[in-house]
């Protein structure tokens, strides 16, 4: 990831959707980013550190680059005691301060009415119409990422992907009207770094077969449950999933959409989990090393459940052109062995 340097900030153009509050920043290499924040301010009013916050993003945007998904460029900017001085009143009612951040440079002609508005309907009380998302997400010229966004997501524990409208983005790249996979610092149960994120990445530990087997059950039901919580309409993993699920193809299960990014996943290697964790730096790894081997070691044993998880969601009927029977794979790799 390159390293670069907050030049000027661009006033008024930050997005309003998200818990970071980010700001629109021209960086040292003449782009343009938005510069995260992980000081967040909750509904409660208070502020709260998320402390592995950019370490979870670095994570995801690796793996999202290793296994070809289109996702905003990203890079770590600093921000220098200089900038802050000419920008303290924005920089303080964000919560800046100066460091080392999380960025990602914008994308081109982002279609974000249909977020508006759907967001107004919601404040309002109005019935959400499915067959808007649909239209949204037509004429897309990357329909492979979906099937690897999924699994990326199973891996990462971005559970609630599919029913949160901040977590996808449709705009133009080199190739097309592209949707692009954003916000990961949520993954991994969590942007916070304590007691409750060390029993996370250590509940892929199984002592017999049924334990394994709930632990499969419960993500299944946590991605459902999330789709309920928000009080639309129960359809599996969310409205936005069933508006993309078609691009998921399944109906012949010796030749399907999960089969390449699977056998890619299931080669990550600790090796190469050790290159993407490399850039992160340490300020932003709250549990140090011991946090980094977590990490990787959790990782890998989710690599090695993938192909069963993914049964297990294909048998609950969440995919639309789904008929019947037990999905193939590839060979099976030798997952962290390097």
């Amino acid at each position: 990831m390159n390293k670069l340097y907050v030049d000027t900030f661009i006033k008024d153009q930050a997005p309003q959707l998200g818990q970071s509050k980010p700001i629109l920043v021209h960086a040292s290499d003449g782009e343009v980013y938005y510069l995260k924040n992980h000081k967040v301010r909750m509904n409660n009013g208070n502020w709260y550190d998320e402390n592995c916050a950019f370490f979870n993003e670095v994570i995801a945007y690796k793996i999202a680059k290793f296994l070809n998904i289109n996702t905003p460029e990203a890079a770590i900017i600093e921000l220098e005691s200089d900038i802050m001085s000419a920008n303290s009143d924005m920089l303080f009612s964000r919560r800046f301060s100066p460091g080392l951040y999380y960025a990602t440079k914008k994308i081109k002609d982002v279609e974000d009415n249909l977020e508006e508005n759907f967001l107004g309907l919601l404040q309002l009380g109005k019935p959400y119409i499915r067959t808007s998302w649909n239209r949204f997400f037509k004429n897309i010229v990357n329909t492979e990422d979906i099937p690897a966004i999924i699994c990326m997501d199973l891996l990462l524990g971005n559970l609630d992907r599919f029913d949160n409208i901040g977590n996808l983005m449709v705009g133009q790249s080199k190739i097309g009207r592209t949707i692009f996979a954003i916000d990961h610092g949520h993954c991994f149960n969590g942007p916070f770094y304590d007691q409750s994120k060390i029993d996370f990445l250590n509940s892929n530990i199984f002592y017999n077969p049924d334990e394994k087997f709930q632990y499969i059950d419960d993500r299944i039901r946590r991605i459902v449950q999330v789709s309920q919580s928000y009080g639309r309409p129960f359809n599996s993993a969310g409205e936005i999933f069933k508006a993309i699920e078609t691009y998921v193809n399944l109906e012949n299960p010796n030749n399907h959409s999960f089969l390449e990014p699977v056998a890619l996943i299931e080669s990550l290697s600790i090796t190469k989990l050790n290159e993407f964790i490399g850039d992160i730096p340490n300020d932003w790894c709250a549990g140090g090393q011991a946090q980094r081997k977590a990490y990787i070691e959790h990782i890998l044993r989710q690599s090695a459940l993938l192909r069963e998880t993914i049964q297990r969601f294909v048998d609950s009927r969440a995919f639309s052109n789904y008929r019947g029977g037990v999905l193939s794979w590839k060979k099976e790799n030798l997952t962290g062995t390097q």
